[in-house]
């Protein structure tokens, strides 16, 4: 039987099967697309401090590098292809020209870029045999060892992965939940009071808080005794 998605962590996979021998690990897709996520901004990031000299030029590719670093994580079918639209630093442009060119400044950058999208792909559209494939393949040295890194995690936790395309499963909305209630933690340099802290979650969330039904029936038998 299928059991709750979980993370990548090496003692989750190492204890489950003892504790639940029937059921099947899934790993939870939030978690696939984050771990990718994270290896191509860091593959950015590097890629852009390269630039950061006195050269004009360099100095030039470093700041758009930095401006834009949103739109190199967006899913490439999301790239807009027909509509112009004005840029600072690149002037009237098409928003995937924009990544193109950037893509043009680094090879490691644009090499880890193609595997990204190939596997954001193959998650979203639940094919296992692509990201199986891109898996299995000699890693290239033409990426970051950001990415080598990441690719070997999944490579190791492919068998679940496969649970993960079969079971609809998934943490992704307790995860976001999760991280905002943290931001709300932080960004209020935390809360001395654990009620305040609650309704401040409860406010911004839209939730309504929870009230005590009254007994109804208790109600009717108290009243009919009184008459």
């Amino acid at each position: 039987m299928p059991g709750a998605p979980i993370d990548m962590n090496a003692s989750y996979t190492g204890f489950i099967p003892i504790l639940f021998p029937k059921a099947k690990i899934i790993i939870d897709r939030f978690h696939i697309i984050q771990l990718i996520n994270r290896s191509m901004n860091k593959t950015r990031v590097s890629a852009m401090n390269r630039f950061n000299t006195s050269n004009g030029e360099n100095k030039k590719k470093y700041r758009r590098l930095k401006r834009y670093w949103k739109k190199m994580l967006k899913k490439e079918s999301n790239l807009s292809h027909t509509t112009y639209s004005y840029y600072s630093m690149f002037g009237q442009r098409l928003e995937a020209d924009i990544v193109s060119e950037m893509l043009s400044y680094d090879a490691i950058l644009n090499a880890t870029y193609a595997i990204y999208q190939a596997i954001i792909k193959a998650v979203e559209e639940n094919d296992y045999d692509a990201l199986s494939e891109i898996l299995n393949k000699k890693i290239s040295k033409d990426i970051s060892s950001y990415m080598r890194t990441s690719l070997k995690t999944l490579k190791k936790h492919l068998p679940y992965i496969k649970n993960t395309f079969t079971y609809p499963y998934s943490n992704g909305k307790i995860e976001g939940t999760n991280n905002k209630i943290k931001v709300l933690n932080r960004v209020a340099y935390g809360y001395r009071n654990f009620s305040n802290y609650k309704n401040r979650i409860i406010l911004h969330f839209n939730m309504k808080p929870k009230v005590k039904k009254k007994n109804t029936e208790k109600q009717k038998e108290t009243y009919s005794a009184a008459a």
